[in-house]
């Protein structure tokens, strides 16, 4: 039997990095924490804890989860929290989507809200082909 992959494999690459698990858990608490200030009007500190978590993923090539990216603003790196620093709204133009705007920088995020659309980290994937 022989067993092909496609792309990389995302097994080999983690196995690499040392420390894996304490990078992860560093940025769990930095999002709690930059939250948990957003929410005490410490906006300035809850900006700068997801800032240093993003500047973490980047530096070890570890991807958020598109939940926890979803609740961060691209361009300030203000935790979004609706009716507090983000606006959420429904719009049908186009295509149905949810807009999230930050109130902070005004930055607008559009999120596709159509019947049945998955995204791409909750699709079935099918990696491993087995060849006999």
């Amino acid at each position: 039997k022989q067993i092909f992959t496609m792309g990389r494999s995302n097994k080999a690459l983690q196995k690499n990095i040392p420390n894996r698990d304490q990078h992860l858990l560093r940025m769990n608490y930095l999002y709690q924490i930059s939250v948990q200030q957003t929410l005490m009007n410490n906006i300035q500190l809850g900006r700068y804890y997801s800032h240093i978590m993003k500047s973490i993923s980047k530096k070890f090539v570890q991807r958020m989860d598109t939940s926890i990216k979803r609740t961060i603003c691209k361009k300030c790196d203000v935790p979004l929290i609706a009716s507090i620093t983000s606006q959420n709204r429904i719009r049908s133009k186009r295509e149905k989507h949810v807009t999230a705007t930050c109130t902070k920088c005004k930055f607008i995020k559009r999120y596709n809200a159509r019947k049945g659309h998955k995204l791409y980290s909750q699709k079935v994937k099918s990696d491993v082909y087995v060849v006999n």
